[in-house]
């Protein structure tokens, strides 16, 4: 009986992936993002929820079975909120904040997670000056009395509640007129699905490790001979994240793949 090599295995993902690349060269795939803060989305893009749920409950002989599915969705809700224990590098974004004369504080967006950069932008939207970042007890030890003048330095004082931005010093009217706007960049938090049509805001990659996360949950309760198993795929998926987050590079794989 012929049996197919691994080298013939390599050879044909090989000319797949050739085939792939020139494919999305000759303009044809969906376009990549093209910086933060856009709509657009590397490829493969994650399911959505429903597709997910419904992958999720096939584990467990379930895919159909609507007690199956809601406990599915559970599981991807709790995965997602175990990635926004971590600022994950691959969830950067911005927001620009308008500044206003003698106002010290600042409220960001609800899915703020922590500061990346920060930086100040002219009317003609070209960055212009970096602004420094503190953590909020070396802040208050710094800066005991505040003025009206030039911000150098910012910091948020409690990032899971109050969601404020406090400069050291409030921009004067004469700072606003030349430098009207701070860009913020962060760490955003995932948003929780609801709808059947949502989609977790993440590249394909993280999807791996919510739907085995997911699986493990569910097998938990319907059929938990599973559970280990699926325990262990998710421990895998999150290893590669953070080893492809770190930029170190993915783990070895282990022999047999």
């Amino acid at each position: 009986m012929y049996r197919t090599s691994v080298r013939e295995v390599v050879g044909v993902f090989t000319l797949l992936f050739v085939y792939a690349v020139s494919f999305l060269a000759s303009g044809t795939g969906t376009p990549m993002a093209t910086g933060l803060g856009t709509s657009t989305y590397n490829t493969p893009r994650a399911r959505t929820f429903s597709e997910l749920k419904r992958d999720v409950a096939s584990y467990v002989m379930m895919p159909d079975q609507g007690e199956a599915l809601v406990a599915a969705g559970v599981g991807l809700n709790n995965a997602i909120r175990k990635l926004n224990a971590r600022a994950w590098k691959w969830s950067i974004t911005y927001t620009d904040i308008t500044l206003e004369a003698g106002t010290y504080d600042y409220t960001l967006p609800n899915d703020f997670k922590d500061v990346y950069a920060m930086s100040f932008w002219d009317s003609d939207g070209n960055p212009s000056r970096h602004l420094g970042y503190m953590q909020a007890k070396e802040f208050e030890q710094t800066f005991q009395a505040s003025a009206v003048g030039t911000p150098t330095f910012a910091t948020v004082i409690n990032a899971k509640n109050s969601l404020l931005l406090s400069f050291n010093d409030a921009p004067s009217s004469d700072f606003i007129s030349s430098l009207p706007t701070v860009r913020v960049r962060y760490y955003k938090r995932l948003t929780t699905l609801a709808s059947d049509s949502d989609r977790p805001d993440v590249y394909g990659e993280v999807e791996n490790f919510l739907t085995w996360s997911a699986k493990s949950y569910v097998a938990s309760v319907y059929d938990p001979q599973k559970t280990k198993y699926a325990q262990i795929e998710t421990a895998m998926a999150l290893q590669d994240l953070v080893a492809d987050d770190n930029e170190t590079g993915y783990r070895d794989w282990p022999e047999g793949y």
